[in-house]
């Protein structure tokens, strides 16, 4: 037997939402609050980094990291997955200018190299493999000396503060 329709509980749904005062006027102090701490920074970060490329000695950072690479890799199957793929190019000290100018065309030059020929799931994982085809299309676009290390990672990292400021100087 049901209770009368009086005593039965309203479902959720049927109720009116409505947002306390209290909270509504919380979330908006708290918005311009983190806006007027967050400005700052973000200002000084600017000031830094706007820089041009011609004056790249000046900037710190000892390593350049290209955007995520998104690569087409052929899986067993013949089919094509995209995954990601983030390389950080060391630059020597005398040739830190030409590295700053070479790192776009690096990049270009690999997804262009990947999307031709997609590289095997194979050599996706193999770290050696991975990183002397990845040398090699480098080195076919610059000289050898122009960078001293190349490193690849496979998941998703943050340049440290200082590389991140030259990374955004030489993108």
């Amino acid at each position: 037997m049901l209770p009368p329709e009086s005593k039965r509980p309203t479902p959720l749904s049927a109720k009116p939402h409505r947002t306390p005062l209290w909270f509504a006027v919380a979330w908006v102090v708290a918005a311009a609050l983190s806006l007027s701490i967050a400005l700052p920074c973000t200002a000084q970060a600017a000031e830094r980094t706007t820089k041009p490329r011609s004056q790249v000695e000046d900037v710190p950072g000892e390593y350049i990291q290209l955007e995520t690479l998104w690569v087409p890799i052929r899986n067993r199957a013949k089919g094509v997955n995209f995954l990601g793929l983030v390389v950080r190019l060391w630059p020597g000290p005398e040739t830190r200018y030409e590295a700053c100018i070479a790192s776009a065309k690096i990049g270009d030059a690999l997804l262009v190299a990947f999307n031709k020929d997609p590289m095997e799931y194979d050599i996706y994982q193999d770290d050696k493999k991975l990183l002397a085809l990845i040398t090699n299309i480098v080195h076919s676009q610059v000289e050898a000396k122009v960078y001293m290390k190349i490193e690849t990672f496979r998941e998703f990292v943050l340049p440290d503060q200082e590389s991140g400021l030259l990374t955004i100087t030489c993108r």
